[in-house]
This record gives structure tokens, sequence and C-alpha cells, in this order.
């Protein structure tokens, strides 16, 4: 009977670790955080390479593979620049931009999939902001 008790425990606590790790729609797993984390660094990092984006300029979130991309920058081929080098990142799903050129007026967000073919979004399914526990900046 003792035996019984600890495995049913040992179950219980397995179990309850497992459901921890999970994913749901408003929460990432944590191999979803790591995975996110990766892509927003990688893209970070292929930014500041790249000449034909300023990196400081942009700021960078992902949520489930899903990139946002916030900032104001010098020209229309710098957003096209970003958002392609976004598109090539493994791991990303889509991508939505936010970005705006300095010094004109504030642009409507645009959104990119994978394939760089804007998908069917209304405006009223963008968020304005990204969910607070999304990692990157």
């Amino acid at each position: 009977m003792r035996h019984f008790a600890t495995a049913s425990i040992s179950l219980f606590l397995v179990l309850a670790l497992f459901s921890a790790c999970s994913a749901t729609a408003s929460k990432r797993s944590i191999g979803e955080v790591i995975d996110d984390a990766v892509i927003t660094n990688k893209l970070k990092t292929s930014y500041m390479k790249d000449k034909g984006v300023k990196a400081h300029q942009i700021d960078v979130d992902t949520w489930k593979g899903v990139v946002s991309l916030r900032g104001r920058v010098e020209s229309q081929d710098q957003i096209n620049r970003a958002i392609e080098l976004a598109e090539r990142q493994p791991g990303v799903r889509e991508v939505k931009s936010y970005l705006a050129i300095r010094g004109g007026e504030a642009i409507e967000p645009s959104a990119t999939t994978k394939r760089g073919k804007p998908p069917e979004v209304e405006e009223r399914d963008l968020p304005a902001e990204p969910p607070s526990e999304v990692i990157g900046n």
C-alpha cells in the first residue's frame, strides 16, 4: 500500500510538471520562450550586420514565432529590408511590421507571412501592443 501511495504521488508530480510546461493561447511553453528569444537575438544580430538596416531604430519582439517590428526608420527601403531579413530567419512563422518612416506620418501596420504574401488580416486583429510576456528589445 505504501508503494502505491508513493507511485501515485510521483505520477501526480510528473503530470503537474508537464502541465506547467504546456502552452496555451495566452502563454508560452518554456521551449517557445527559448525559441522566441533565439529568433529575436539572431534577428537583431542580422540587423546589426546589415548596412541597409539601422538596428538601433527597430525594436523586435517575438511571440510564438510571430515577429513584430516597431520603430521609426529613414526610408521605405529600410522597412522592406527589415521585413525581408525577418522573413528569412528560421523559425519565423509571420512578420508584423509597425515600422514608420521618421518625420513622416504614421503608417498603417502591415503584415507579411513567411512567404512574403500579405495575409488576410483585419486591423482589429492586430494588437496595439505585444503581450507583456514578450521577450526582446
